[in-house]
């Protein structure tokens, strides 16, 4: 009966390992500031840098400072600016087709998206969950505002005059008590929680602040341009003037949107999300007189801005170092697992319990521990420790000289942290060793938070 459990518990940690990983679904660019992604039932994230992989799921979030371009497998373009938060809730796509669905959850920040192959089939495939309201997609490039106070959406383009034989842009808005559909560049609403009704009107100048919001530098664009007109028309300002340009009509956007097939993808979606490479095909717009309304994407490569925090270290999965585990800034861990080992008395179970808090730079305290079920059971208990300082490898030895653990039977025994799928400290690798009296054992196992 004992020998029937044993194997029963084996098998149950080996299908445990075999969970299958989350869906990849894209990838993110143009990164900075510092932006954070947590899978589903995470309760940590971890920080994403220009190129690494999205999965479904993922709840994507930037700082004050934060910015990110997250290009998906079908061409779907999403550019989140500060503060933001979204999560990219279903992704289902058939290359072979075209065919799928697309939906995010932005509830919080300033947002633009660009749709790909699957509005293009099928408009009905993509929505986008707001705060408060629903966009329904009708192939479009879209732009807006969102959090609890209400939100703000504004159709881009393109517009009816564009070069690529695009289908003129369009979105649906719906609140639940109306909707309104908005099928002119530089039109928009505002809703609000319980509103009834609203209409679409002209929000060319929000537009032009919202777009300067996602724009890595606005700022020098305008300068450019505004340097230019002073000195077409003859008028260059002063020392302490400032040159300013209003911002475009409705009519000029929607007049001449252009899409410009020799722009850049802002996204390489790289191999560990799927493919090798996405192209943006019509992502792209671009029109005289709207730079400062549709910003070109040929700034955002898939390379970090340099505002990027300067103390995240590049993540290379394999073991951890200890830079690694404080990129993760918040949080509390629990590794925890069990396997089948060989001992002198025979097969012996070891079990890991140990808490992390990342947010303290802390492991160990609680019911922390290291034990043996070998003829008795044996347990070293894992003292609180601070990180804060540790330099190197992410590698835990447990000694009683050091004062992590109270029991010298698993003196030498090792905790490493291991990235995994651009996770940072997603696992532990337990190296056991174990001596008491004529009673000994060693063995390995790999837990996951």
């Amino acid at each position: 009966m004992i020998k029937i459990i044993s194997l029963l518990i084996i098998c149950a940690v080996n299908s445990a390992a075999q969970i299958p990983a989350p869906a990849r679904i894209g990838a993110a660019g143009a990164v900075s500031g510092l932006v954070k992604a947590m899978a589903a039932k995470e309760t940590v994230g971890r920080v994403i840098q220009s190129g690494k992989p999205l999965f479904l799921n993922d709840h994507v979030t930037t700082d004050a400072k934060g910015k990110l371009q997250v290009m998906l497998l079908d061409e779907t373009i999403f550019t989140l600016g500060p503060n933001s938060d979204m999560v990219l809730d279903e992704f289902v796509y058939d290359p072979a087709t075209d065919a799928g669905k697309v939906s995010a959850n932005i509830t919080k920040g300033v947002f633009r998206f660009v749709t790909g192959k699957v509005a293009r089939k099928d408009p009905s495939g993509m929505k986008v969950k707001l705060a408060v309201g629903t966009i329904g997609i009708r192939g479009t490039i879209a732009a807006g505002r969102t959090g609890e106070q209400g939100s703000t959406v504004i159709l881009l383009g393109p517009g009816a005059q564009n070069n690529a034989n695009e289908t003129s842009g369009a979105i649906t808005v719906d609140n639940g008590n109306s909707s309104v559909l908005i099928d002119q560049p530089g039109f928009g609403v505002t809703i609000t929680p319980g509103q009834q009704t609203f209409s679409a009107t002209d929000m060319s100048a929000q537009a032009g602040q919202i777009t300067s919001e996602l724009s890595s530098d606005s700022s020098s664009k305008s300068d450019k341009k505004n340097s230019g007109t002073s000195q077409k028309d003859g008028n260059s300002p002063g020392p302490g003037d400032t040159a300013s340009a209003p911002p475009p009509s409705s009519e000029s956007i929607a007049g001449n949107i252009q899409t410009t097939a020799e722009e850049p993808a802002p996204v390489s979606v790289d191999e560990e999300a799927g493919q090798t490479t996405v192209s943006a095909g019509t992502t792209i717009v671009e029109s005289e007189g709207t730079s400062e309304i549709i910003e070109t994407l040929t700034d955002t490569s898939n390379q970090a801005v340099q505002d990027i925090t300067s103390d995240i270290p590049p993540l290379i999965n394999g073991i951890a170092s200890w830079d690694n585990v404080r990129s993760i800034q918040s949080g509390t861990a629990f590794y925890t697992g069990s396997s089948y080992i060989s001992s002198s008395a025979g097969t012996a179970r070891m079990t890991l319990n140990l808490e992390v808090d990342f947010g303290a730079r802390t492991y160990g305290g609680q019911n922390s521990q290291l034990a043996l079920d070998i003829i008795l059971y044996s347990i070293a208990s894992i003292s609180q420790t601070s990180f804060s300082s540790l330099a190197g490898d992410a590698v835990i030895t447990l000694n009683t000289a050091s004062g992590n653990i109270n029991n010298s039977s698993f003196n030498n025994s090792t905790l490493t942290f291991i990235n995994r799928d651009d996770i940072p400290a997603k696992d532990v690798a337990v190296n056991l060793v174990y001596a008491y009296s004529n009673d000994t054992a060693s063995g390995q196992m790999t837990v996951s938070r």
